[in-house]
């Protein structure tokens, strides 16, 4: 029974993760720089201390993929980018979607006995 809890449980956090950087990736495909500025904010550069070091590996953790591909398409027209961006918010979700059934196979696999 325990077993079957922890199970649910680690299930719920890698979902969670991966709404997290989906859904952030969906807001800034419609906002843009202003979310980018937000994660901006949220990152230190150069991390010091342990406090910035954790606040930077929770911010990059839970919704770092999207402004990173953003990034990287910013270089590009703004209706290529947002289309680029698109396409790659689509790929990021079918790829979401694989991870977590084989991240949960392996769970049920090592866990449950």
């Amino acid at each position: 029974m325990l077993s079957n809890q922890i199970i649910e449980y680690i299930e719920i956090v890698i979902a969670m993760v991966f709404v997290g950087q989906f859904a952030f990736g969906i807001t800034l495909l419609a906002l843009g720089k202003v979310m980018m500025e937000y994660y901006e904010w949220g990152i230190f550069r150069p991390a010091t201390n342990w406090f910035q070091k954790s606040t930077n590996f929770f911010m990059k953790g839970c919704f770092g993929a999207g402004p990173y591909f953003y990034a990287r398409l910013m270089k590009y027209p703004w209706i290529i980018t947002k289309l680029l961006f698109a396409i790659t918010l689509l790929l990021m979700g079918l790829t979401s979607i694989v991870l977590y059934y084989i991240l949960t196979w392996i769970i049920h696999i090592l866990l449950a006995r």
